[in-house]
């Protein structure tokens, strides 16, 4: 029967987000790298660690990755907050907008100065002559 071993470190419990199967349990101690320790199972390394003292698999909360993080019990994951999420798809949007705003202006400006410069005119015509072939 196959078995399955998480990595830990051994210094604080934390998993390493690596896993060991093997059907002899002997062929661990081959495998596991300086430092850390194994125990039976897969465990989630972003929310539960090894106890170091009585080498029990507990619940862990990660360190909080920034100030517009918060955590979800349910997922047992931090996440952006509501208000962050929001703020982040309003600067996508406005990145999107922006682009357009700007891809518009040059073809604006292309078009008021065709007649001045040849190269641009020439630029215009075979423009022009694309947009037919859509």
């Amino acid at each position: 029967m196959i078995r399955t071993w998480s990595l830990y470190r051994l210094d604080n419990g934390q998993f390493a987000g690596r896993a060991f199967s093997a059907t002899d349990a002997s062929a661990i101690d081959r495998n596991i790298p300086e430092g850390h320790g194994a125990i039976e199972g897969e465990h989630d390394h972003l929310s539960r660690r090894v106890d170091t003292d009585t080498k029990q698999v507990v619940d862990w909360q990660p360190p909080q990755p920034t100030g517009d993080h918060e955590w979800n019990d349910k997922t047992r994951r931090w996440q952006l907050s509501a208000a962050a999420a929001e703020k982040q798809r309003k600067r996508l949007v406005a990145l999107a907008r922006i682009q357009e705003l700007e891809a518009a202006q040059a073809r604006r400006v292309r078009e008021l100065l065709a007649d001045s410069d040849p190269r641009l005119k020439a630029i215009d015509q075979e423009i022009a002559a694309l947009r037919a072939d859509l």
